[in-house]
């Protein structure tokens, strides 16, 4: 049999797989999106076909919510999210999302495909969360994205962009924060191997960022009159102008274009520009063209364009005020290099005119601010439950996007909804409901009954059908490192290959498989010649299942527009047994007698399960007796069932005038007056049907 490793491309088919390979019950439409409680897996309603991008969008997120129930605790996650809150809820999402999806990746080449594919064309698309909301979405985002491009570095695109905004949130602590949290991820990552593992790491990186944030409280910040002692000792402050001052105890040797000396109370200085003032005590050694500030006791020296100055007495601070090329205060406080402009993002940041770090719109917001205030207001962000690459959001804006006939690619494809699989652990034991569809009672006096009147007349059309829908044995063989020694692998013992001997496995594979959905609405009930054309159902119900029984055909059975007012009931599942079968076959009267023919829907639904079965020929037969509700509808369903790879044959009992809606769609059936006359126009009617 097939497994989810060379399941057919269609996401129906590929759902249904990965369902039955990992015991899962998935739920296709419903009003739920893509999500995940543990035990089952909901997908949103979706055409038949997608395009290729999001075809594998769907087998990625599949593979991702697959992860989440093999190898998250999603019990703990919710109780760790209730404690820690939302920052930390996220944080630890992120770093489940990497444990889980390696685990994986190393489960299965497939898996490890695809969620790297699919994650590839959220990063194509812009798709995804790049940590520019707030500095507690970019730590989050930064620690999924820097450790996924270590396993796929073709991921380091997206990490890029989001450490460029991790470091516009941090602003001039970036320098010191980013590195840290990487050596942290670098040492405490390999080990983790569980959600709760995870759960630790991310308490580690909260309690990390809180010692960085006292780290920096407790280091002493400089004063401002030491910051203009070393501002005037390096000489980093400088005016657009070379001045000189005279002054009664200080020499003014200004550098530049003028050159001067002074005197103890005659200043004589050469060059353009001029100046006089008076001060006790003062010092000025500008330099260069740029902000500058002269501090001398009392003295204010204020310069112009010209390069003149003047100093006036009686003033405790000195300011320049230069006008020219350059404008700005040279306070003490804004003087020199106030602060440290730390890089932000893929280049340097830059000084505004008062010395602070400018790096985007992330350090404009946090210019200023403490790590202390950045990582309190970190720990309160209310930051949501949307992943970092939300495959599943992705999904859910297509199906909403479809839905709406907003989506071009998609306009007038009809949508699969209430399909469901369930292979869960004991869903095969349970009588009330398989599939998401209540099951027929059975009936073992009435199957008697049928038994008796249908006789062997089965056995006519079992031997015209077996040769087409008979399952066919085949014989694998395969290199292994036991078993008979093979010749054409000697060559491998000069390669240090022990793989030297053969092992050939039969296996039985699935040529056909069959669908059959039967007609329970009111009007099968009316009774005609003595029989009602529900009778005669059950009847051809019960000759088409043992003849299906003969050639071992896997088959199914529904019953659609019951009485119970649902759509399909389950009769016999793929996994039921003959016996089951024709017991509820004879308990479908019961279902009998619901309001409408809804032959569109019911082909839909019973066409969707067959396309997600393995077999390589897919055949489903619709038992009515006519007329549907909406004719167009029904036959658009068909249609679409048919592009989808599975053959539609109606079999119609009861009047001819039934079948012209049939025949102007040209649409495959066959018809007869009864039961016992449907099956002889099927069989003449073979070789057409399946060629």
């Amino acid at each position: 049999m097939r497994s989810v490793k060379t399941a057919p491309e269609g996401w129906i088919q590929f759902l249904r797989s990965l369902a039955c390979d990992n015991k899962l019950k998935v739920v296709v439409g419903h009003g739920v999106g893509a999500a995940t409680d543990g035990e089952t897996l909901w997908v949103p309603a979706l055409p038949e076909k997608l395009t290729p991008d999001d075809l594998v969008l769907f087998k990625g997120n599949a593979f991702h919510e697959v992860g989440h129930i093999r190898k998250s605790n999603i019990k703990f996650f919710q109780a760790f999210s209730k404690e820690h809150g939302s920052f930390a809820q996220f944080l630890l999402n992120a770093l489940d999302d990497v444990f889980m999806e390696g685990a994986m990746a190393t489960w299965k080449k497939m898996a490890s495909r695809y969620l790297l594919d699919s994650t590839m064309v959220l990063i194509n698309r812009g798709q995804f969360r790049d940590g520019s909301a707030s500095l507690g979405e970019a730590v989050a985002c930064y620690c999924l994205s820097y450790l996924t491009a270590k396993r796929w570095p073709t991921v380091g695109a997206a990490e890029i962009r989001i450490e460029a905004n991790l470091r516009k949130h941090l602003a001039e602590h970036a320098d010191k924060v980013v590195p840290a949290l990487r050596n942290l991820l670098d040492a405490e990552f390999p080990a983790v191997k569980s959600t709760e593992d995870g759960a630790a790491l991310a308490l580690k990186i909260i309690d990390l960022l809180k010692m960085l944030a006292e780290q920096e409280q407790s280091q002493p910040s400089p004063s401002a009159d030491d910051d203009e002692s070393q501002d005037d000792a390096e000489g980093s402050s400088a005016s657009d102008q070379s001045q000189s001052d005279d002054t009664n105890e200080s020499e003014s040797e200004p550098q530049g274009e003028d050159k001067g000396e002074g005197k103890k109370e005659e200043s004589e200085p050469n060059g353009e520009g001029k100046g006089d003032g008076n001060a006790d005590e003062s010092s000025s050694d500008p330099k260069g063209e740029g902000k500058g500030e002269s501090k001398a006791g009392d003295s204010k020296p204020e310069q112009n364009g010209d390069g003149s100055g003047k100093s006036e007495d009686g003033a405790d601070d000195s300011e320049s005020d230069p006008q020219g090329e350059g404008k700005g205060s040279g306070k003490a406080e804004h003087a020199g290099s106030e602060s440290n402009s730390s890089e932000a993002g893929e280049g340097n940041g830059a000084q505004d005119d008062n010395g602070a770090s400018q790096s985007g719109s992330g350090s404009e917001a946090n210019s200023g601010k403490s790590l202390q205030q950045m990582v309190d207001e970190m720990l309160k962000e209310q930051l949501g439950n949307q992943e970092v690459f939300d495959k599943g959001s992705a999904i859910e804006e297509l199906a909403k996007g479809i839905s709406s006939g907003a989506n071009e690619a998609y306009k007038g494809q009809p949508v699969i909804e209430g399909l469901v699989f369930d292979f869960a652990t004991g869903a095969g034991k349970t009588e009330g409901f398989a599939d998401g569809m209540p099951v027929v009672e059975a009936d073992k006096a009435m199957a008697k009954v049928i038994s008796d009147v249908t006789g062997r007349k089965a056995n006519v059309m079992g031997n015209r059908l077996r040769a087409l829908l008979a399952n066919r044995e085949e014989t694998d063989e395969y290199d292994a490192r036991n078993g008979r020694l093979c010749e054409r692998n000697l060559h491998r013992f000069a390669l240090d290959d022990s793989r030297v001997f053969a092992k050939a496995e039969e296996r039985v594979e699935d040529t056909a498989a069959v669908s059959i959905t039967a007609d329970l609405s009111g009007s099968t009930a009316m009774a005609r010649d003595g029989s009602s054309v529900a009778e005669q159902i059950r009847i051809a119900l019960t000759l088409i299942e043992k003849v299906l029984h003969e050639v071992g055909t896997p088959r199914e059975i529904l019953g659609f527009a019951p009485n119970s007012g649902q759509l399909n009931c389950m009769v016999k599942t793929f996994g039921d047994n003959h016996r089951v079968a024709l017991d509820r076959i004879a308990g479908m009267h019961r279902l009998v007698g619901g309001d409408c023919t809804p032959i569109g829907d019911a082909v839909l639904q019973a066409g969707a399960r067959l396309m997600g079965h393995e077999a390589q020929r897919k055949l489903l037969f619709v038992i009515t007796d006519g007329l549907p509700d909406d004719v167009a509808h029904a036959r658009d369903m068909t249609q679409t069932v048919l592009q989808g790879g599975v053959e539609v044959i109606y079999l119609v009992i009861g009047s001819a005038k039934a079948c012209t809606w049939l025949q102007s769609a040209n649409i495959k059936f066959a018809h007869a007056e009864n039961a016992e006359g449907l099956i002889p126009a099927l069989v003449s009617k073979v070789a057409e049907f399946l060629k």
